[in-house]
């Protein structure tokens, strides 16, 4: 269910739209008084479109906006309810709203207008989703990856937080394919993934890399502790055979382990190292798991 933020001075204006619209979505009624509680709740809860009227706006634009852009490229709408529209309306007025109603508000209108909103937003939350997630495994596509593994990075750089990172290879992966065909192969890269979704973290982030290689980003960790869960997903992979269109397949995996120093400059300095050790798991004989410290 949607949750809209109804952020009025008028009172009675709070309450009827709360009237109209609680039976269809979550409603958060704020003390626009409170103006520190406020921006709390502008820039930090959870909802899917605002209602502001002059009185918020003239003391929470720069929030609104900052919110906004925060969210982009998901838009997060705002509704500007107020019974004076000017002629002219300021051009940075629609960086911060995105409709106008003028009071009085008949119920249709109001539902038109929010449901056309919240399926814009929703359409920006799905395109969104296809932008950054890889359509075979649902992990994080490459470009995303790198995108939040650098802020990832920075942070840890920030507070001097450890960092840790597994490249993973499925071994011998050109022979599955070869054997078997591509639909198969593509089957087991899904099924690989979802071992390895079952036994991360919910903080870990998880990104195929490309083709059956695989990223794992591990926040406050270190280089032995991700060798351990390494090891972990290494057992997880190997020990059953991975049905696949009838097919019972042995699968493999190596694994490099690197964690980030005080030398390395991005996400891909630290990707680099980890994909030494890996490189070194595979000339070691594969189905095990390297660390370069």
């Amino acid at each position: 269910m949607a949750k809209f933020l109804i952020a009025l001075t008028q009172k009675g204006d709070q309450e009827i739209l709360r009237k109209w619209l609680e039976d269809r979505y979550i409603c958060i009624l704020p003390d626009t008084s409170n103006t520190e509680e406020l921006s709390r709740l502008i820039l930090k809860e959870d909802y899917d479109l605002g209602f502001v009227d002059w009185a918020v706006l003239n003391t929470q634009k720069k929030n609104i906006q900052k919110r906004k852009s925060k969210e982009y490229p998901i838009l997060l709408p705002f509704i500007y309810v107020t019974p004076h529209v000017e002629e002219r309306i300021d051009s940075e007025l629609w960086i911060t709203v995105d409709e106008i109603l003028k009071p009085p508000v008949k119920r249709l209108e109001l539902y038109m207008r929010t449901e056309k909103l919240l399926g814009y937003r929703r359409m920006t939350l799905t395109l969104h989703h296809i932008a950054v997630t890889d359509h075979l495994t649902g992990f994080f596509n490459h470009r995303y990856l790198i995108i939040i593994g650098n802020q990832e990075f920075q942070q840890a750089i920030r507070y001097n937080r450890p960092l840790s990172v597994i490249f993973m290879d499925i071994d011998h992966f050109k022979k599955i394919n070869d054997t078997y065909g591509h639909l198969v192969g593509n089957q087991v890269i899904r099924a690989v993934a979802r071992r390895c979704y079952l036994n991360i973290r919910a903080a870990d982030i998880a990104g195929r890399y490309g083709g059956e290689e695989f990223v794992f980003i591990l926040p406050e960790t270190t280089a032995e502790k991700g060798a351990v869960l390494a090891e972990r997903l290494r057992r997880i992979i190997s020990e059953e055979p991975i049905i696949a269109n009838g097919n019972q397949i042995p699968v493999t995996a190596s694994f490099g382990v690197a964690q980030l120093d005080k030398n390395m400059s991005s996400i891909n300095s630290l990707l680099g190292k980890a994909d030494q050790a890996l490189l070194r798991a595979k000339q070691k004989g594969r189905n095990r798991v390297e660390v370069i410290y």
